[in-house]
Order: structure tokens, then C-alpha cells, then sequence
């Protein structure tokens, strides 16, 4: 069963890597325009907040008997999220991100251990959104930050945070194998090769549904060209 302590937990602690990516950005980049396939730090931070606030109302929804909503274009959702608030101030979309957070904060606190085990969709339990929009997301979106800037140690950093914590949310192999996942790209990002291959080899045991993706994952390019990694897909 989920643990609510160590879910709210983990909101704040990445609600605390945004405010420190955010207070590094310059007013250059504060001020930047970006576009529908090359998104300004203003963009993803309003992707982001959007993601958190949606999911709380669908939350919402699913917990008085409703459903959540089916997605079947992301690419085509997430363009029309840039446009939505692509003219929006800095300001504006600060302020927007301060209030999705607390809202899945409020949202997460007033549900029982239990009603976050309920199903959101095709099995997929609250609990998982919760992390998944709250923690996982934001993560995700600072980390490409940094490698973009070609700083490898930090986005490994944050790409470690993907893993280890969410390891103890929930033992099933499909949840284990994917945060393996993330520590082997974690391992990668910062050059300790068979500390990558050793975890990749594990999550591709457990999850045998990420092998395609990890086989054009550009997390792991600094491992493609070992013999250990090579091996694991000579089948």
C-alpha cells in the first residue's frame, strides 16, 4: 500500500529542486520565447505546473465516482498546453506553478491511504499520479535542463532521485524495474559505467517492456559502445 507520509514527502522535496532551478535562471532565460518543439524554461515550468493541476481535478473527479480523462495524443495535448500559456508572463506562470503544487498538496493530504490505492485508469492506481505529476515530472524536465547545459553531474543527480526513493513506494517488479531504469541512466549521465550496466542489466530482468526504449534512450549513450551493454541485447 502507498505510503502517504513518503508521497508528500517526496512533493515537496521536488517542489524544492523547482525553486532552486528557478532561482538560477537568469532574466534571460526567465525571459525567453520558445516554441512548440523547443520550449523556453517559462514553457516547461507552465507544462509542468498544467500536468500537476489537471490531475488534481481529475483526481477529484475519479474519487466521486467519475473517470479520469483519456489521452491518446500527448504530443498533441502538451502543443496545446504550450499554446495556452506560452503568452503569459514570468510572473504569471510562477504564481501557476505555486498553485498547482498546493493543490496536489491539499489533494494528497485529504485522501486516505486507501482511496490512493483506487484506480485512475487501466489499473493504474492514485498514488502513482500523484508521484508521477508531483515528483517524477518535474524531475525529469530539470534534469534535461541541465544536460542541455552539459551539467552531467547534476542531471545524474536528479535522474538518481527517480530511482531510489520511489523504490521503497512499491515492490512489484514492473515499479522496481523502472526505477532501476532510472538509476542505470543516472549512473550513465555521470560516467560510472558498470554501475550503469550492473542496474540496466537488473531492470530489463524485471521490466522487459522498457528494452526498446532503452535502446534509443539518449540517457545512456555513454554506455552503448561496452561489451556488457552490447550483450544484454545480442538475443
Amino acid at each position: 500500500m502507498a505510503n502517504k507520509e513518503l508521497l508528500a514527502e517526496l512533493l515537496n522535496q521536488a517542489y524544492e529542486v523547482e525553486l532552486a532551478y528557478v532561482a538560477e535562471l537568469t532574466d534571460e532565460e526567465k525571459s525567453q520565447e520558445g516554441a512548440v518543439d523547443d520550449w523556453s524554461p517559462k514553457d516547461a515550468l507552465a507544462h509542468v505546473a498544467h500536468w500537476k493541476s489537471s490531475r488534481t481535478t481529475e483526481i477529484q473527479a475519479v474519487l466521486q465516482g467519475g473517470e479520469s480523462r483519456q489521452i491518446e495524443d500527448f504530443d498533441h495535448e502538451n502543443a496545446e498546453i504550450f499554446q495556452k500559456y506560452c503568452d503569459k508572463s514570468w510572473e504569471e506562470i510562477l504564481a501557476f506553478a505555486e498553485e498547482s503544487q498546493q493543490a496536489l498538496a491539499r489533494q494528497l493530504a485529504a485522501m486516505s491511504e486507501q482511496e490512493l490505492e483506487l484506480d485512475f485508469t487501466e489499473g493504474r492506481p492514485i498514488w502513482r499520479v500523484v508521484v508521477g505529476n508531483g515528483y517524477s515530472h518535474p524531475l525529469i524536465h530539470v534534469a534535461g535542463y541541465y544536460q542541455a547545459k552539459g551539467d552531467m553531474q547534476r542531471a545524474g543527480d536528479l535522474t538518481a532521485m527517480l530511482a531510489e526513493p520511489l523504490m521503497r513506494l512499491d515492490d512489484s517488479p514492473t515499479w522496481q524495474g523502472t526505477s532501476r531504469y532510472n538509476l542505470a541512466c543516472s549512473y550513465a549521465l555521470m560516467g560510472k559505467k558498470e554501475e550503469a550496466l550492473a542496474e540496466l542489466r537488473q531492470a530489463l530482468a524485471l521490466t522487459p517492456s522498457i528494452k526498446e526504449w532503452s535502446q534509443q534512450d539518449p540517457d545512456l549513450e555513454s554506455i552503448r559502445g561496452e561489451a556488457g551493454y552490447q550483450a544484454l541485447y545480442e538475443d
